[in-house]
């Protein structure tokens, strides 16, 4: 996936004695992530990694250049957040106008099935004039198998 980084030691170091060695290295390790990325995100890549720099080079100082590479950071992953959460919004919304209002009979039953075991729901009203909600109760029982004899 590149080249191995140098040891913490070794890093510090050149950032001391050789900047410009350590220069060369950050882009020779970003070049390597890219081009061993999916070809689908190179261009994406390249295009931010582009943003970054310019960050770095228009930055009065190094730490200026850090906060403001980590605010772009945090509105990506707010932008992220975001679309997930429209995304989860929008299914949980296409779940709802899929189920069926009209799965129960006259009597409020109805019938779920599942692959273990088959329940009856039945939405039964509260005697209590004080309270106007709807009482659900679940009657599992189990599948009768039937089983053929040969003759």
């Amino acid at each position: 996936m590149g080249p191995d980084l140098p040891d913490f030691d070794e890093l510090l170091r050149l950032a001391k004695e050789n900047p410009q060695a350590l220069e060369n290295l950050r882009k020779a390790s970003v070049e390597a992530l890219i081009n061993d990325a999916p070809e689908i995100h190179k261009r994406k890549l390249r295009g931010l990694q582009f943003k970054v720099d310019m960050v770095r080079e228009k930055a009065k100082t190094p730490i200026a250049a850090c906060m403001q590479i980590s605010e772009m950071m945090h509105q990506s992953f707010g932008q992220l957040r975001e679309a997930l959460n429209a995304a989860q919004s929008s299914q949980l919304s296409e779940f709802r106008k899929s189920l069926n209002p009209n799965r129960f009979d006259k009597n409020s039953l109805a019938t779920v099935k599942n692959k273990e075991k088959t329940s009856i729901r039945v939405h039964l009203p509260q005697s209590s004039v004080q309270e106007q909600t709807s009482k659900t109760t679940v009657v599992p029982f189990k599948r009768q198998h039937s089983t053929v004899e040969k003759a």
